[in-house]
Formats: structure tokens, C-alpha cells, sequence
């Protein structure tokens, strides 16, 4: 069980990390590609207001959209 767990955690944040990464170094139009207008509106939102917790909470719960919120963070 925990070398299929520390495979999938690695994985998992290995793939944040290349989309945080691409979002921000190819800036806005990468980001507009991905996310729609409305979606980008809501999260960046919440994050503004909420940030630390709501960031904490994304990666926490599997039910939140966490490669969106790697995407807008940047």
C-alpha cells in the first residue's frame, strides 16, 4: 500500500508543479486556454478573500478542482 501511495502523492504533485510552473511562466493566455472566464472569476475570488485556508482546503479535499487553482494561482 504505501509505495502505490507515495507513487500517486509524487505523481500528483509532480503534475502541480508543471502546470504551476507552465501558468506562470507563459502567463495569462496559457491560463485562458484552460480555465473559461467564469471559472477563472470565481476561484480568483475566493482565493483573494480566502487565500491560505482556501488554498490549504483545494489540496486537501479530492472534491475541488486542484489543477484549476494550480493553474490561477500564479
Amino acid at each position: 500500500m504505501w509505495p502505490a501511495f507515495l507513487l500517486t502523492w509524487a505523481a500528483v504533485a509532480l503534475g502541480s508543479l508543471v502546470v504551476f510552473c507552465l501558468a506562470r511562466t507563459l502567463g495569462q493566455k496559457f491560463v485562458e486556454r484552460f480555465v473559461s472566464e467564469k471559472v477563472s472569476e470565481r476561484y480568483l475570488g475566493l482565493m483573494k478573500r480566502k487565500r491560505d485556508v482556501f488554498l490549504c482546503l483545494v489540496f486537501l479535499f479530492p472534491f475541488f478542482p486542484d489543477d484549476i487553482i494550480c493553474i490561477l494561482v500564479p
